[in-house]
């Protein structure tokens, strides 16, 4: 069951997203037909930010970024695995 007020909060979210983004004067672009991606660079990493498919009122953010480790360990801990 779809719940259209938790959707409306997702939909506000996803506007604050782009106004949080424009008072730290970071550049972003709006992608995708329907629903719509937010992608930006924060310095360090890509970051993407859209309305999640299966959760109504949730935000999905997918962020990637470039690390130089020497070791096998400090690869798994940069992708989270401890």
């Amino acid at each position: 069951m779809i719940d259209i007020e938790a959707r409306k909060r997702g939909d506000m979210e996803m506007e604050r997203v782009k106004e949080l983004l424009d008072k730290q004067n970071i550049d972003w672009e709006q992608r995708g037909e329907g629903t719509p991606i937010v992608q930006f660079d924060n310095g360090s990493g890509d970051c993407w930010v859209f309305p999640s498919q299966t959760y109504d009122g949730k935000l999905c953010v997918r962020y990637s970024r470039k690390v130089l480790v020497e070791t096998a360990d400090e690869a798994l801990m940069a992708c989270g695995v401890a």
